[in-house]
């Protein structure tokens, strides 16, 4: 049987961006969230979520959006003279260059758990905002803070780059996926070997995890039920995550402009009932993060 969590980043980032999700839930296919602790709709977020018992809610660890929840003076090297967090390109900078104190990233995290906790909220799993955790030491930090709240589920970052079935092997094709491949090579060993140490860990895990995007064909899918069904056709067996980031119009300046659009994009997609409808024909089970 093939299982797919479709998994909706940024709970809590705003309003609009909540509504959003909560109505791919309600009405499409979304089954799955990460809530933002410390972004301003966090409250109202917890609180909307309550009303949906099947929507599994985690936690979405951020160092590099918004305000801390911790004291701003605890983790100077994180923030701004502001209080605010460093740019996002600021803070991928110093996690690659390990320039990053585990210690006051770990801080932060467990003030945003610690927050979602307050707010009614036990997070079903964790992950990380822009894929922060997957550096060093962020991925630390995270790994002594799910181990401290006994959070078992983790995102995977598995993932190859592959030719979906209904394009064929035209040799065009497949050219641009050996391509793709080879150029994230390093990237695709250092998922794969992430993924097998946190299992080795006793953490669960889906096998694959997705964007939509041209990681199932050699052309990036466009945000309609034709996307959809090329995604739905090249899922694997198993349990795999498609990772979506959708949400209502919003002029929220801390939201990059063109993300924003792409949210709309992907509301209009995942709310519509049918892509839900879909997967049954596909045989394939949507399920939260709890049947991982």
């Amino acid at each position: 049987m093939r299982k797919l969590i479709v998994n909706a980043d940024d709970f809590g980032f705003n309003r609009q961006i909540t509504d959003g999700i909560i109505q791919c839930h309600e009405h499409g296919c979304v089954t799955s969230t990460t809530l933002m602790a410390n972004m301003p709709a966090a409250e109202y977020a917890a609180e909307q979520s309550k009303k949906f018992p099947k929507l599994s809610v985690g936690i979405h660890l951020a160092i590099n959006t918004g305000r801390p929840v911790s004291i701003p003076k605890k983790i100077p090297a994180l923030v701004n003279r502001d209080g605010t967090f460093k740019s996002s390109s600021e803070i991928v900078w110093l996690a690659k260059h390990l320039r990053l104190p585990a210690d006051q990233v770990e801080c932060e995290f467990t003030a945003q758990i610690e927050k979602l906790l307050s707010l009614g909220i036990t997070p079903t799993h964790c992950d990380g905002h822009q894929n922060i955790t997957v550096n060093p030491q962020p991925c630390i930090a995270m790994m002594r803070v799910v181990k401290k709240y006994s959070i078992k589920r983790l995102r995977t970052y598995r993932g190859l780059y592959r030719l979906d079935k209904m394009e064929g092997w035209k040799l065009n094709n497949v050219l641009k996926m050996l391509r793709i491949n080879i150029v994230r090579g390093p990237k695709n060993i250092y998922y794969e070997l992430l993924h097998r140490y946190w299992q080795l860990k006793g953490y669960q895990l889906p096998e694959k995890k997705y964007g939509f995007y041209k990681i199932v064909s050699s052309s990036p899918l466009e945000y309609n039920l034709a996307g959809w069904t090329v995604l739905l056709n090249s899922l694997p067996k198993g349990i795999s995550e498609l990772v979506v980031h959708p949400g209502l119009a919003n002029n929220d300046p801390v939201d990059n402009a063109d993300f924003a659009k792409k949210r709309v994009l992907e509301y209009e997609l995942f709310s519509n009932p049918k892509t839900k409808e879909l997967c049954g024909e596909f045989h394939i089970e949507l399920v939260n993060y709890e049947a991982v």
